[in-house]
């Protein structure tokens, strides 16, 4: 992703081209900023589903076991 930088006397206030240029740079970077926070939401959302499937199994051994181990919560408690 690039850096949008904003340089003093590079386009002057009244130049057209220097704001279409400046918009142009700015939806840019909010195009990309976008999808950036999409695919973290993608991989969060992939590891919520990963973790709650491990949850599930870890439940199933402990049902299995009759709780005759020490889980990782109870550990902390």
């Amino acid at each position: 992703m690039g850096v949008l930088l904003l340089r003093l006397g590079d386009n002057t206030p009244g130049s057209d081209e220097g704001r279409m240029e400046l918009i142009k740079e700015l939806m840019e970077t909010c195009t990309s900023l976008t999808e950036r926070v999409l695919a973290l939401e993608e991989a969060k959302t992939a590891q919520d589903s990963v973790i709650n499937i491990l949850k599930l199994r870890v439940k199933r051994l402990e049902k299995k076991r009759g709780k005759n181990f020490i889980t990782y919560e109870e550990e902390i408690v």
